[in-house]
């Protein structure tokens, strides 16, 4: 892939994919976490993660956010955002205990794809209203990148994002849209971490 870009694309690098995000979070600090999922539930992810496998893209995402989820503070405040070309939130709100954070994972497990793909939309909504103060705030998206002729109002979002969030762009799958989301981290460069690349 991409310089910038992350690719999933087994479950064995779901367990580096979560590592790494908590790496470039800050973890040891445990500054409180705003944390913004953007997660691509288009009919594209219905397809295969990988040539021969059996696990589809949606079903790969969704194992490795439930991953992170599951490493998240007390104090950690998640908003889950789907979209395919439409934005919906599925969770929004702080990780207080065990309970809330049960009620982020089974809001993640409704998750079905299907429709077209505007990533924009998806991006728009979770940074919309801004961000906490004192907290670290971080955008995360994972998709495969295909989106319908609206690359450059994300390029925009990010750009317009870079004193506010980092972000983490995660390719889903080995035929993901290297390009457009290489390009998409390149305008929030100020804030991603080049040094947990997954190959």
């Amino acid at each position: 892939p991409g310089p910038l870009s992350r690719r999933i694309v087994g479950i064995g690098l779901v367990v580096l994919a979560v590592a790494g995000l908590l790496q470039a979070l800050g973890v040891a600090a445990r500054l409180p976490l705003d944390l913004r999922l953007v997660l691509d539930a288009s009919g594209s992810m219905s397809s295969e993660a990988a040539a021969g496998g059996r696990q589809s893209k949606l079903a790969l995402l969704s194992e490795a956010v439930q991953a992170m989820l599951a490493e998240l503070a007390p104090g950690d405040h998640v908003t889950i955002v789907a979209f395919d070309d439409r934005p919906k939130t599925l969770f929004q709100g702080p990780i207080h205990d065990a309970k809330t954070r049960k009620a982020a994972q089974d809001a993640l497990a409704k998750l079905r794809s299907g429709g077209g793909t505007k990533i924009s939309r998806g991006l728009a909504a979770a940074c919309a209203g801004g961000f906490l103060p004192d907290h670290v705030a971080r955008v995360v998206l994972v998709t495969d990148g295909e989106t319908d002729r609206d690359e450059a109002e994300c390029e925009r979002l990010a750009f317009d994002q870079r004193g506010s969030a980092g972000w983490l762009v995660y390719g889903i799958g080995v035929d993901y849209n290297d390009g457009f989301l290489d390009r998409l981290a390149q305008e929030s460069v100020a804030f991603f971490d080049k040094n947990l690349r997954q190959q």
